[in-house]
């Protein structure tokens, strides 16, 4: 059985707690995305997990979906988006087949954590997909662990290398993630990308 779908099974979902710092740091990052006035624009949450972020979304007047290839993470989303009063579609999906398990015209894409779990060949795929996903004026924030990273953790990932995989994208901000305490030894990074205009 897979790693992750160990993980929802047992109920160890550590990367869910950002702590009070990081959450305020993600809010501050959705407030700079939100669009006021006019009808509310669609926004995809890949690998949502249990679709926290998904429901900070919606709260905030976006469409969202949610994807995550994890069948009992996707019914747990379901749940929680339910409890909280907030209409989200949430689909098990890969993140290297976006277009076709989510579709089109998203303005801002968010990933907090799901590119680097990736292998090179998805990291890769994925890329490609964001840029069919994404409306033309589309804004990608993008969570990624930098540096060495710890035994069961995924690999942190050189900025530089997301930034060549993206390259229908323009980087127009990073700033360093505000981790928990007990990931005090690793580093991390926000990544703002803009979409590029498409070629004519």
């Amino acid at each position: 059985m897979n790693m992750w779908k160990v993980l929802y099974l047992v109920g160890f979902t550590p990367w869910e707690q950002t702590g009070e710092l990081g959450a305020a740091q993600i809010g501050r990052l959705l407030a700079r995305e939100d669009d006021s006035g006019g009808p509310a624009k669609k926004a995809l949450d890949i690998g949502c997990g249990r679709g926290g972020h998904s429901i900070e979304l919606a709260r905030r007047g976006w469409q969202v979906t949610g994807i995550d290839f994890v069948p009992r993470a996707i019914k747990q989303a379901r749940k929680r988006a339910e409890a909280a009063g907030v209409d989200i579609r949430f689909e098990v999906g890969d993140a290297t087949e976006l277009s076709a398990v989510a579709g089109t015209g998203y303005g801002l894409l968010m990933d907090l954590g799901c590119f680097h779990s990736l292998t090179p060949d998805q990291q890769a795929a994925y890329a490609r997909q964001s840029a069919v996903v994404a409306e033309p004026d589309a804004a990608l924030l993008m969570f990624t662990f930098t540096g060495e990273t710890g035994r069961g953790m995924p690999n942190g990932i050189d900025p530089d290398k997301v930034e060549r995989l993206f390259a229908d994208w323009k980087l127009t901000e990073t700033e360093p993630a505000v981790l928990p305490d007990r990931l005090s030894k690793v580093t991390g990074q926000w990544m703002r990308f803009q979409r590029q205009p498409l070629a004519s």
